[in-house]
């Protein structure tokens, strides 16, 4: 009965190494790519991608925890392109400080 809040918090205190930028990207581009393109060209992609690894430096709970954010903030203001401004939006929703 207790196995569940056992591996929850095993889970929870295991310290795991940050990505570098090349596996945040890659990270990024399998798990999010239906919003940011973190091999894209586009100037837009290029800024949002830039800001995430600027504020998350790799912490791989931390992106999670601002793409859902991400999300949260595209819904509310009905739009569709991830920028810098989103993702500045959503950090500034989590309490993860200063970035």
């Amino acid at each position: 009965m207790r196995a569940p809040q056992l591996y929850s918090r095993v889970g929870f205190a295991h310290e795991m190494e940050p990505l570098s930028d090349d596996e945040t990207r890659d990270f990024l581009e399998k798990r999010w790519s239906h919003w940011v393109k973190a091999t894209s060209d586009d100037f837009t992609d290029k800024e949002a991608v830039a800001a995430i690894l600027r504020i998350t430096r790799g912490n791989i709970r931390l992106i999670e925890r601002l793409m859902l954010q991400v999300e949260h903030v595209l819904v509310a203001k009905q739009i569709q392109i991830v920028t810098k401004e989103v993702v500045e939006t959503a950090r500034q929703n989590l309490i993860i400080g200063p970035g």
